[in-house]
């Protein structure tokens, strides 16, 4: 088995931790596993940012509202009388 991480041919094909480096030995089935799950979250976190940036173009599209007027309503009904 060969150790992914420092290129040493593990000669013992039981053997769990890389003599050279101390390292975790992976048979290609996990490797294969580990990848196909590390996959699985890059689509789900790029799924998650497609998302928000959609979510961000429909904020960016809202009209801005104007301020209110802090005038009361009884201030512009006499202002109307008035005129």
């Amino acid at each position: 088995m060969e150790c992914i991480f420092c290129g040493h041919q593990e000669k013992d094909e039981k053997a769990t931790v890389c003599s050279q480096c101390g390292e975790q030995l992976m048979t290609e089935e996990e490797l294969e596993r580990q990848f196909a799950e590390l996959m699985y979250e890059v689509r789900k976190d790029q799924a998650d940012i497609e998302k928000q940036v959609k979510f961000q173009e429909a904020i960016r599209q809202i009209p801005k509202l104007e301020p209110v007027s802090t005038e009361s309503s009884e201030e512009k009904f006499k202002e109307k009388k008035e005129v």
